[in-house]
């Protein structure tokens, strides 16, 4: 009996890690699997990611926390420095220490804190959005730079052709067939170096979001025009001088001041160096609340002529890309009728490539600037 009872825990514990064994072999596919998958992103599950994945805003988290707590612990402390007051011997600088805990010194720099946190976690969210989508816009863009100068590398070879077969014919000169193999040569080399910067935007992008180095993705989004409403210049500074964290901090800190200014010159007399530096210190923090609005404005007027400049020359570029293609139908045409070379018609191609990629830069550069504009602002 004994022995058979040993032979069957003998097989339900083999049965069991064979069982384990399987189920790692399949988590190890399955990590496998998801690592050499293409992940298609959107732009807006690539914010998304970036902030589930953000090291920022896992330590606001915790700096909240501690936040609260000290909340917590100032409120009490404010509470029995009423008690401390009322009491006898105190030291002059634990008496100080009462008064300022009393008139909520401690307290109001506590919530300041807190409230630093929470503001600064909106600006953290903006600025991983304008980040990560940036660096969406720079794979896009180096994608599209790809596709362009393979295109044109296609073109240089179809061309180099031709030249061979003329050359052979004694149609056209040494020169001409040297000058094709240098296109070719040209081509190429614009074409690896396109590459090349794909895979640097791609580990960038990767980094970005928090995914591994070697993550294939798919971007399911193209580089589009961000469309905005009709700025009102100084609607939108006043709307920043409202709600940007420098001028909210700027006030807290100016009540903050204003506490101490009262309890230090209801405790010091005017001769002391305390009581001087206190008056000091508010006047200091009035100042200051108006320096702050001035660097706000700066920065806002920075960004809308930065914004402009970018949409000015976007549009300057879309009548160069016209111009371009103009030229190439031109050229080509003048090829049918043999009063230009295949080398013109491939320079206006490469030409037009080029300006067609500068269109893309353009694009990018103007929707980081739109985005920019609006940070500043806290418009979206």
């Amino acid at each position: 009996m004994n022995k058979k009872l040993f032979v069957t825990i003998i097989l339900v514990l083999m049965l069991s890690l064979s069982q384990i064994v399987l189920a790692n072999d399949t988590n190890t596919a399955d990590s496998e699997k998801l690592k050499n998958s293409l992940l298609e992103i959107s732009i807006d599950d690539a914010v998304k990611i970036a902030a589930e994945n953000s090291s920022e805003l896992i330590k606001n988290k915790i700096q909240m926390s501690d936040a609260d707590d000290l909340i917590r612990d100032r409120s009490k402390g404010k509470n029995s420095s009423k008690n401390q007051l009322e009491g006898e011997g105190f030291y002059n600088g634990d008496y100080l220490s009462a008064m300022l805990h009393k008139n909520g010194y401690y307290l109001k720099e506590a919530k300041i804190q807190k409230l630093t946190l929470e503001k600064g976690k909106d600006q953290i969210l903006k600025s991983l959005e304008i980040k990560t989508k940036s660096a969406y816009y720079n794979v896009l863009l180096a994608q599209k730079t790809v596709e362009l100068n393979e295109k044109v590398l296609a073109k240089a070879k179809e061309n180099l052709k031709v030249l061979e077969i003329k050359f052979d014919k004694g149609s056209v000169t040494k020169l001409d067939l040297l000058q094709g193999q240098l296109a070719v040569n040209q081509a190429q080399t614009e074409l690896d170096n396109a590459a090349d910067s794909l895979s640097l935007e791609i580990l960038s992008f990767n980094n970005t979001l928090g995914l591994p180095f070697d993550q294939q993705i798919v971007l399911t989004d193209e580089i589009e025009y961000l469309e905005g409403n009709e700025i009102d210049l100084e609607k939108s500074i006043k709307k920043a001088k409202e709600n940007r964290l420098e001028i909210i901090t700027a006030k807290e800190n100016l009540e903050l001041t204003q506490i101490k200014h009262d309890t230090y010159t209801s405790y010091y007399t005017s001769g002391t160096s305390y009581y001087r530096t206190a008056v000091k210190e508010l006047s200091y923090a009035k100042n200051n609340i108006e320096e702050v609005y001035k660097n706000i404005e700066l920065d806002v007027r920075q960004k809308y002529l930065e914004l402009i400049k970018d949409e000015r020359a976007l549009k300057n570029n879309d009548n160069t890309i016209e111009l371009s293609k103009e030229k190439v139908r031109i050229t080509s045409l003048f090829y049918d009728y043999g009063k230009v070379t295949a080398l013109d018609v491939l320079e206006a191609d490469t030409s037009l490539a080029q300006t067609e990629i500068a269109r893309y830069k353009l694009l990018v550069s103007y929707n980081i600037s739109r985005m920019m504009f609006d940070n500043a602002c806290k418009l979206g």
